[in-house]
């Protein structure tokens, strides 16, 4: 599932406003691992459809860092009903952020299964 192009802290906000569950990407032109790594996040999105998700160049587009205390790429930022809950960067293991974001998408599925039957 590809990630939707972000290029204003606004698109971002909204994004995260909209959606439940929301992982925006932070990554850079001239880190030569962010590109590679975004296709394989890409890839492990398609197990998790409700999760919405965004990237933006972070020295393309200064401006939006500050507020999301961006100080390295590549950077995960994972929200959950409008709430920070993980923020990986750096050195990212893709099985390791595949695990914390399934805990946190099946926590999210059951309650929303379990207030659905009331």
């Amino acid at each position: 599932m590809p990630m939707n192009p972000l290029q204003k802290a606004s698109q971002i906000d909204e994004m995260i406003r909209s959606s439940d569950l929301c992982l925006i990407y932070f990554s850079g032109s001239s880190c030569p691992i962010c590109e590679p790594l975004r296709r394989k996040v890409e890839t492990l999105l398609v197990s998790f459809p409700s999760i919405k998700s965004g990237f933006l160049d972070a020295e393309e587009h200064p401006e939006v860092v500050g507020p999301y205390q961006i100080f390295t790429v590549p950077l995960f930022l994972f929200f959950v009903q409008g709430k920070e809950t993980l923020r990986e960067g750096k050195y990212v293991d893709i099985r390791e952020l595949a695990d914390k974001i399934s805990r946190y998408y099946d926590l999210f599925s059951d309650n929303r299964e379990i207030g659905g039957r009331r």
